[in-house]
This record gives structure tokens, sequence and C-alpha cells, in this order.
């Protein structure tokens, strides 16, 4: 009866000293590959991230160059009439249908930053040194000429 009781005693040992070790290996390997899978993900995560951050910077320039190209090719419309200030100004409002994107209306300045003309009529600020101020959230654009 003993040698049975020494055997299981030396089964279990030999099962103890296998399977502990073991499992503890595996329970190693398993923290190791998640926190590799966990920074796998997160460089993944950024990757992405910047993608679409220059995705989304490359549509805000392409949107903003349509606006500097419309304010481009109005102020060399413009430039016929830089000697003429009441001339500039109806021309000024002629094009105003083209300039509709700018909501908060579109100043002429000289190259003293004087308001030449304003699109729609800005009465108040005709002749204004604006060439410093800043006009804030209005949704205004500016054209200069040489005059």
């Amino acid at each position: 009866m003993r040698s049975k009781i020494r055997l299981r005693s030396l089964r279990t040992k030999i099962i103890a000293w296998t399977l502990i070790p073991t499992m503890i290996i595996l329970v190693a390997v398993a923290v190791v590959i998640f926190y590799a899978y966990q920074d796998v993900t997160e460089d993944l995560v950024v990757e992405r991230n910047q993608d679409l951050t220059r995705l989304a910077a490359r549509h805000l320039a392409a949107d903003l160059a349509q606006y500097a190209d419309l304010l481009d090719a109005e102020a060399r419309n413009l430039v016929v009439y830089q000697g003429d200030p009441g001339a500039l100004r109806d021309a000024h409002k002629g094009s105003s249908h083209r300039l509709a994107a700018f909501d908060g209306g579109v100043l002429i300045l000289d190259t003293f930053g004087k308001v030449v003309a304003a699109a729609p009529g800005r009465p108040g600020v005709l002749s204004s040194d604006i060439a410093f101020e800043y006009i804030g959230n209005t949704g205004a654009g500016f054209l200069g000429y040489h005059g």
C-alpha cells in the first residue's frame, strides 16, 4: 500500500514539475504577445490618424486655394482701374456675384492699407486705414492693389 502512495506521490510530483512551469511559461508568452499586440495596434492607430490628418489638410488646402484663386483673379481684373478709385469701385461692385463666397464682403486696399473699395457697399470703411487691423471672424476677403 505504501508503494501505491509513493508512486502516486511520484506521479504527482512529475506532473507538478512539468505542468506548473509549462503553465507559467505559457502565461508569460501570452502577456508578452498581448503587450506586443497592444504596441502594434497603437502604432497603427497613430499612423491612421496621421494619414487622416494629412488628407484633411490636403482638402483644406484645396478649398482655400479656390478662394485664393478667386481673389487673385479679381485682383488681376481690377488692376486696370488702379488710377481711378471711382471706376475701381464700380468694377468691384459689378463683380460681387463672383465674390458671393465671401459673405462678409471683400475690401480692396491700396499699398498703404487704406480701403479703396468695399463690396457689399460699406461706406463706413471707405478711406479708413486698416493696414494692421484684424477684422476677426467676419468672412471678409482682402484684395490689395498697387496704386
